[in-house]
């Protein structure tokens, strides 16, 4: 297929986008087809095992070349030493955590032979590699530090609070540093986009909202099943997963004390262990499922964040 010119953008992102099956990835994908469309665009991720057939065809469809680093494997318990290293380091583990001497390598390699007018950064966790000389464009899917901040507001262990604490200001420290050092900053809302402007006036912004598919999520004519509520979204991710616990322990009772038939299902992969023991009486966990319109569907009521 023809090319189109425009400028060569060198995307790097954590995780192969494809398939787009959650929050992080859907966006990824779709502005790496966005950019594709008038630019040479090019693909650097972790990725745990070899792309599929499905992933080389889908993503090589829109990208120049894709290039892919082996994940590095860490047990929970390799996880937990980081975190703790980090709580005396002055970096972050939310940069550590990505950071790789053969991801370094590869970068710097791409980038030297492939001649990069830019690098599009997914994700401040993303940043802390040396790009050398050329200019990088953060999109910024959230502001972390202000998930830390939240997320210590509500947390219930003094270890936990401890390290949200710690980590925090480490994070708010960096996600600043690297809004200034950037050619550019992406952000998916005009407040998150004064916030960057306050603290790096120079640096060229733009607000790209998260969008859905009107056409891929037109209602179904299926018939609705009574009573049933559901949740969809990545459950490994923490605010997901509270939200998941408050509704069952908080709301759902309520619903039952004139509803007693509901039944409430979260539709989504990964579920933390401190979450599992809700399941049960009512309530579901389907885990990753391929398409998740059929439940949405049938629902009577959809729980959103």
């Amino acid at each position: 297929m023809t090319r189109p010119q425009g400028m060569r953008i060198l995307l790097l992102t954590p995780s192969l986008p494809w398939p787009p099956m959650w929050g992080f990835n859907i966006r990824v994908f779709n502005i790496l087809r966005q950019l594709s469309a008038r630019n040479q665009v090019s693909l650097l991720c972790y990725e745990g095992a070899e792309p599929s057939v499905e992933a080389r065809e889908r993503l090589g469809g829109i990208c120049e070349h894709i290039f892919t680093v082996p994940d590095v494997e860490r047990s929970i318990l390799q996880r937990r030493l980081m975190q703790a290293r980090a709580m005396i380091s002055p970096e972050s583990f939310h940069l550590q955590r990505y950071v790789s001497a053969p991801m370094q390598a590869r970068l710097t390699r791409v980038l030297h032979e492939g001649a990069y007018d830019l690098v599009q950064v997914e994700s401040s966790a993303m940043a802390g590699f040396d790009f050398g000389h050329t200019p990088i464009v953060l999109d910024e899917h959230n502001l972390e530090y202000e998930l830390l901040r939240r997320s210590n507001a509500v947390e219930g262990s003094p270890i936990r609070r401890a390290f949200a604490a710690n980590e925090c200001r480490k994070v708010e420290r960096e996600e600043v540093s690297t809004w200034q050092r950037a050619r550019g900053c992406v952000l998916t809302s005009e407040r998150e986009e004064a916030i960057v402007a306050s603290v790096a006036p120079d640096v060229a912004t733009a607000v790209v909202p998260n969008g859905v598919s009107l056409d891929y999520f037109e209602p179904a004519a299926s018939p609705i099943t009574r009573g049933s509520i559901v949740f969809t979204g990545l459950m490994t991710y923490r605010p997901n997963a509270d939200g998941v616990s408050y509704f069952i322990r908080r709301i759902l009772p309520a619903i039952r004390a004139s509803r007693p038939d509901a039944v409430f299902t979260a539709v989504g992969w990964g579920l933390p262990d401190d979450v599992r023991p809700l399941l049960g009486d009512g309530v579901f966990h389907t885990g990753r499922v391929e398409d998740i319109r059929p439940y949405v569907a049938k629902a009577s009521v959809v729980v959103v964040p």
